[in-house]
């Protein structure tokens, strides 16, 4: 059984991922990169504006789902230089920007970073109580 908590579909809030993320843990998201993330080594991602102009001009309504291609996990969330970001987890590997996270400017919905994100708890079911039936024999 999962107990779903958390759920925004295409209308997240900046501060209740951050609100969620604190008190539950890592939240994932979709993303959708442009052909600029590839390049990312290091630093607080900024989508490029061609790459921004090009993913909203797919969406067909206000408050239409933006669409995503890549599943990312934030682990975290900071400011440096004035500059808000979230720390994410990528699954490329190591080798991929900050030993295998990148930093992504917060509150300004990069790569669709914002758009839809979930959280779950897990709750288990209870181990039902094992009954033992104990025969005993005599032999005479």
């Amino acid at each position: 059984m999962v107990s779903e908590t958390f759920v925004r579909a295409g209308n997240c809030s900046e501060v209740e991922m951050m609100k969620e993320l604190a008190a539950n843990g890592p939240i994932a998201v979709g993303i959708e990169p442009g052909a600029g993330f590839e390049d990312y080594r290091a630093g607080i991602f900024i989508e490029p504006p061609e790459d921004r102009r090009a993913r909203l001009s797919g969406k067909a309504a206000a408050g239409a789902f933006e669409p995503t291609g890549h599943a990312v996990l934030i682990v975290g969330y900071g400011t440096e230089n004035g500059t808000k970001y979230w720390r994410v987890k990528n699954s490329w590997g190591r080798h991929f920007g900050e030993t295998g996270y990148f930093r992504c400017r917060r509150g300004t919905d990069e790569m669709a970073i914002e758009s839809m994100a979930m959280s779950a708890d897990i709750v288990l079911p209870k181990q039902a109580t094992a009954t033992s039936t104990t025969t005993t024999s005599t032999s005479q």
